[in-house]
Parts: structure tokens; sequence; C-alpha cells
């Protein structure tokens, strides 16, 4: 990425921030692009050949465990890449925030059985204090599928 930066952008020493920000909305670089699901939230957003996306369990209840809000948040999480133009084969990176590190197990079978042969990405799983009773949150990078 930083050998596509105009040259304006080169520096030695420190980076500053605000002109990197100003020189690659001016780049020839491709626009960024987000589709908006709520104020200061995107479904995806887009940029020079790469997609970025959180999923939820979207459609839980409250009695559903691990395991379903696992497999809820794949199916998300495809409807996702999906509407940015990409698929499950295609993610580079994904990091699993789980409520509770101890039912990594039970969120591994499901990922296992959804990630296809040949296209595991790097993953790391994170514990964290998840909000709206969510049990798992997955964040991905996927590059897009070339055309």
């Amino acid at each position: 990425m930083w050998s596509r930066l105009p040259s304006r952008c080169i520096r030695r020493g420190p980076l500053d921030f605000t002109t990197l920000c100003k020189s690659l909305s001016t780049s020839s670089a491709s626009a960024i692009t987000r589709e908006k699901i709520a104020p200061g939230r995107s479904r995806f957003v887009k940029y020079n050949g790469l997609v970025w996306t959180v999923a939820i369990p979207s459609g839980m209840r409250e009695t559903d465990g691990v395991r379903e809000h696992t497999k809820l948040t794949l199916e998300d999480l495809d409807k996702r890449l999906a509407a940015a133009g990409t698929d499950k084969r295609h993610i580079l990176d994904a990091m699993v925030f789980l409520n509770d590190v101890a039912s990594k197990d039970e969120m591994n079978d499901e990922w296992v059985k959804w990630v296809p042969e040949g296209c595991e990405p790097s993953r790391v799983i994170v514990g964290a204090n998840l909000a709206h009773g969510f049990l798992v949150e997955i964040k991905v990078n996927a590059a897009c599928k070339l055309e």
C-alpha cells in the first residue's frame, strides 16, 4: 500500500496522519466504498481490493448458546461478504471475539465446518465483554473477488 502513495507522502521521520489521509483521498487509488447501516457504522468498507466487515449473531435468542451464536454470526458474515462482492474463500484474516474464551471449542467446531478446505485464514480469538448479549462477534479482512 505504501508504495502506491503519492511522492508527497513519502517522508523521513514520523508519519503525519492528516497528510496521509489527505493524500489517500486525493490519490489515484480506488475510492473508499461504505455501506452505511447505522449512524457511525458501515455494513462493510471496501478499498483498494480489500473488504473489512464485522458480523454479529443476527436473529439470536436469549437462550441460544455459543454454538448457535457462531452459526448466526457466520451466516451474517456470508451476507456481508456477498454484499461487498466477495465470499469466505477470500478472507485473509479473522478476529473472533468471544464473551467467554472457555467456549472456544464450541465456536471452533462451527468455524471449522464453515471455512472451505484450502481457504483457511489467519485467525485470532479474543476474550471480550460483548454488548447486546452477544456471545460471538467476528471481524474479517477479505480480498475482493477478481473480476
